[in-house]
């Protein structure tokens, strides 16, 4: 995730203090590289039904806090 992270900021698609989200079922070693990068962890809440993010909930976490 580190490198990814790092690759979009070097292509200039992230900058310093973007909104990046991520599943808050997760574990600290994903949220720790948008910490190192700079970037601002935004927690998107899970389905209940499979646990993973909705993409209902990923366009409404975009349009309200611009979240890549």
């Amino acid at each position: 995730m580190l490198a990814i992270l790092q690759a979009l900021k070097n292509l200039g698609r992230l900058k310093d203090s973007d909104n990046i989200g991520f599943s808050a079922l997760t574990w600290s070693t994903n949220t720790m590289p948008i910490i190192q990068m700079g970037l601002n962890p935004v927690a998107l809440d899970c389905d209940i039904n499979n646990l993973n993010v909705s993409s209902k909930t990923i366009l409404e976490r975009i349009k309200s806090e611009r979240s890549k």
